[in-house]
């Protein structure tokens, strides 16, 4: 295990204002690094099914991911601790390992993993905001990919193509829209170092294209309450749980106070939800919750298929606007505070959702 300034080369300069400074909107660069794609593939192929996993980030829907060199925590933490080591498995592919190294093209990376995305999959706008993210320069090498797969930045998209390697302003909002195949990405965090600054001054600027359909499709669409929070399940424990392995089950982390003050919400914390609606995976949602938040109106209604205590159960909600929740919030809220508590017929039935 070692540290970032560990890592750090005593005799570089301070080059990150720099280095920041030629990519700060400058979506999208291509460096001028040779890739060689036959290695880079046959160790990719190699990669065990059980080393991947899903995802982290809310943003992310239908990506698996892999950690080549972060933490060891298994949570965010891995992607922003300052104690970062490259992952075991990296010991069976030489070739990966060159292009994290000090010695590597890019002169040494903070952290890397590779996110495979299935077909139709997306990763909803957002920003690398995170401190140890804006201190680095995000690197892409695409090692699969389709002409259907952009990543689009402030409205322009751009292809990524395999053989190339790609930065862009990480910082500015961003989304990605994969096409009708499977898109993997070797991403890499750059320290600024000499090597890179080199890099980043002889790259090759590509303005994109205005994109307003794709770049509106990966926006967050929700016209309903958000009502409940929850966390995808892993593939082992779907499997354990006699649930499809490549599904979207996840369970509920928490209940939001306005809909227990409501009164309206039947799902429980602890609660596994397999589906909404019959429908068990989705290549744009996390889980059945978001699907729902995502796709579903106001008057809808919803059917969740959980599992709670180890029983299979179903519950129904009727969805309602955001705005309706909050008042309705407030409303009783104001009659707790002048009666100690709802006043009859205050409380919303089961399914009045």
């Amino acid at each position: 295990m070692s540290t970032l300034a560990d890592e750090r080369r005593s005799d570089a300069p301070d080059i990150l204002p720099d280095v920041l400074a030629a990519c700060k909107k400058r979506s999208f660069l291509e460096l001028p690094v040779q890739i060689d794609m036959d290695r880079l593939l046959e160790e990719f192929h190699r990669i065990p099914e059980e080393a991947w996993g899903d995802s982290l980030w809310d943003a992310h829907c239908s990506i698996d991911m892999l950690l080549l060199r972060g933490g060891a925590k298994g949570n965010e933490e891995d992607f922003t601790t300052t104690d970062v080591s490259n992952n075991p498995l990296l010991a069976d592919f030489p070739y990966i390992s060159s292009l994290l190294a000090p010695e590597g093209p890019f002169g040494g990376t903070t952290y890397g993993f590779i996110f495979r995305t299935k077909p139709g999959g997306m990763t909803r706008v957002h920003t690398d905001d995170h401190e140890s993210w804006t201190r680095n320069v995000r690197v892409h090498i695409p090692i699969i990919s389709n002409e259907g797969a952009v990543l689009m930045s402030e409205g322009r998209s751009l292809h990524f193509a395999v053989g190339g390697v790609w930065t862009f302003d990480n910082q500015a909002v961003h989304s990605v829209m994969n096409g009708d195949t499977t898109r993997v990405h070797m991403i890499i965090d750059v320290m600024p170092n000499p090597k890179l600054a080199a890099l980043m001054s002889s790259a090759t600027f590509h303005a994109g294209e205005e994109d307003p359909v794709r770049w509106k499709a990966t926006h967050w669409h929700g016209w309903t309450y958000k009502f409940a929070r929850s966390a995808p399940l892993g593939r082992q424990e779907k499997l354990d749980l006699g649930l499809d392995p490549d599904g979207f089950a996840s369970r509920v982390t928490s209940i939001q106070r306005i809909a227990k003050l409501a009164g309206a919400c039947p799902l429980r914390t602890g609660d596994i939800v397999a589906a909404a609606n019959g429908i068990a995976s989705s290549n744009i949602s996390r889980s059945p919750l978001d699907l729902v938040h995502e796709t579903m109106s106001p008057g809808d209604v919803v059917k969740f298929d959980i599992l709670r205590d180890s029983k299979r159960k179903t519950v129904r909600v009727r969805l309602v606007a955001d705005n309706h929740f909050m008042l309705k919030s407030r409303a009783m809220n104001v009659l707790k505070r002048l009666f100690g508590k709802v006043a009859p017929g205050a409380k919303a039935s089961s399914t009045g959702y």
